[in-house]
């Protein structure tokens, strides 16, 4: 079966050519918004993934400083760090999906908005962990959240 490059309407097969049904056909094309915002939240997702991944080390590694005993130190905002950016990388990757899918348009904006609370949240784990991993995610997830602002109309209920 083909579709249709405009619209994406499935073609029907006549006598060996491929046909569209112009009364189906919707008035509206498509706009590469909603396949870049797609692209964008699932590239964001990975680096929530990072970030999840750098906030689980530091809390099983622990922190370089040694409490009364000599022990090392678990910091637990580090574990809180982890766990969200796992949290984010879930909803992320979920919504990424779901915007090239073009559905569930209330679902995404919760996805993009985890996305961007646990990029802030690396800001406690470490400075420059939030100015190398949490910024670039923020700045891609605010090009996501417009570029789907934009499209809202190409959303299906």
């Amino acid at each position: 079966m083909k579709y249709c490059p405009e619209c994406g309407i499935k073609l029907e097969e006549v006598n060996g050519h491929y046909e569209t049904n112009k009364a189906k056909k919707p008035s509206h094309k498509r706009s590469g918004f909603l396949t870049a915002a797609g692209v964008l939240t699932i590239v964001a997702a990975c680096m929530c993934f990072i970030i999840g991944i750098i906030g689980i080390l530091l809390f099983i590694q622990g922190e370089y400083t040694y409490g009364p005993y000599g022990e090392h130190i678990h910091q637990p905002e580090h574990l809180l760090a982890g766990l969200f950016g796992f949290f984010a990388f879930s909803f992320g990757l979920t919504s990424g999906i779901l915007i090239l899918k073009r559905k569930i348009f209330s679902l995404v904006m919760i996805g993009l908005t985890s996305m961007i609370a646990g990029s802030i949240l690396l800001v406690i784990v470490n400075l420059i962990s939030f100015v190398l991993l949490g910024t670039p995610t923020i700045v891609t997830v605010v090009i996501s959240i417009v570029f789907t602002g934009v499209s809202k109309k190409e959303f299906v209920s």
